[in-house]
Parts: C-alpha cells; structure tokens; sequence
C-alpha cells in the first residue's frame, strides 16, 4: 500500500447548500483518537484564519456519521493513517468564495505549515 501507519491523508472538498450556508468542518472518524481531533481542529482553524468562517461542529471537527453521507471512504477505508476530510466552506455562498479566491494563496501556505507541522511531530 502507498499509505503507511503515521501519514497523514488530507482530502479537500466544498460542501454545497443554500447561498447563506456558512462554516468549516473536518471530518473524522467515529471513534476518534484524540490525535485526530487535535490535527481536525487545526486543520479548520488554518482555514478560518484566512477565511474569517466560523467553525462547524466542536471547534471545527466533526465525525463522519454526522456527515450527510454518514460513512465516507477516506475515512473508513483507509488505514492506518490518520485520515481527514476538510470541508473548506460552501460553494453556494458567494462570499465565502470571494474571500477563498482572495486569499487562496494564504490559504495553501497556512494549510502546508499545518501538513509540515505534522510530519515534524
């Protein structure tokens, strides 16, 4: 396999909803390490700081069942990394995608120093 105990998988998607929907989550696994709530909510707070969103969920992290798909691939097929879905916002929102544009280049280098973080850790 190409993923090994201790990486890390970040997948990165947009939620949709009505055009006012706001907020950022990271999903995690149903029974989370407290490792994967740790790396969630910073992965979250990465993007709020470029974003100014609010966070979803406990301070920005979620579990997989409280998705609307209640059980999601990456999260429960991979192992044994430490698997995480970032949600950056919602598509549908016009600001959110205004501010996401404007600072898309913050928003990589806040999320790299997040990535980088981790593997040092």
């Amino acid at each position: 396999s190409l993923i090994k105990k201790g990486d890390l998988v970040l997948e990165i998607h947009f939620n949709a909803g009505s055009p006012t929907a706001t907020g950022i989550e990271t999903l995690i696994d149903d029974t989370p390490t407290k490792e994967e709530v740790y790396w969630g909510n910073r992965i979250s707070v990465a993007v709020q700081r470029v974003t100014k969103e609010k966070l979803r969920g406990s301070n920005g992290v979620k579990k997989e069942s409280e998705s609307q798909h209640k059980r999601l691939a990456i999260i429960s097929d991979v192992e044994p990394a430490l698997n995480l879905l970032l949600e950056v916002g919602f598509i549908t929102n016009e600001n959110l995608i205004k501010s996401y544009r404007d600072g898309y280049k913050k928003l990589v280098e806040e999320l790299a120093k997040e990535i980088r973080d981790y593997c040092l850790s």
